[in-house]
């Protein structure tokens, strides 16, 4: 059988470490706290070692490229000394429309340090998390420097009520 490479278009190799860590039976927003609560709470070591078990993984199931969705940059080498291809998305999140070109001018900054550490066949470009949590002025920034990327979308009921009319979740967050 010949199957072509697999592309797995959205994946969290950084949050590897959290996998079935975090209940998602309460609702979007309570898992969304509980992924930020349980990000520092390991060891780096440990967040190195699960992510480079789940590029491990992705290559042994063949997966050949992927769009991979960063916070922190800090497994690039792991993902650089793979086989995979890919585009890393380093998300920005800002709501605060005062916070919008200080988020992306570190955003630009990463980028910088970035990438002379890639290889071919792997680049970071920036991304907008999500319109919940990146003000109007920081995605229309994105837009006008080639567009935001990626961007988390319609992910829950929550979402749709802030984005309406305030409501939902997300405010209290």
């Amino acid at each position: 059988v010949l199957l072509p490479g697999l592309v797995n278009a959205h994946v969290h190799l950084e949050l590897s470490h959290l996998a079935g860590e975090i209940s998602g039976g309460a609702g979007f927003v309570p898992w969304v706290e509980g992924v930020v609560a349980s990000r520092g709470r390991f060891p780096e070591e440990a967040v190195r070692s699960a992510t480079a078990e789940a590029i491990r993984f992705l290559e042994g199931r063949g997966t050949a490229a992927v769009g991979d969705v960063s916070n922190t940059l800090g497994h690039l080498d792991l993902l650089a000394a793979s086989r995979l291809f890919g585009v890393v998305f380093l998300e920005l999140l800002a709501w605060d429309p005062g916070k919008a070109d200080a988020t992306l001018a570190w955003g630009e900054e990463r980028l910088g340090a970035a990438r002379p550490g890639l290889r071919p066949g792997l680049e970071v470009r920036l991304a907008a998390h999500a319109p919940h949590s990146v003000s109007p002025p920081l995605l229309r920034a994105l837009a006008a420097r080639g567009g935001p990327a990626a961007i988390h979308l319609a992910e829950s009921r929550e979402e749709a009520a802030f984005l309406r009319d305030g409501g939902g979740g997300w405010p209290a967050f």
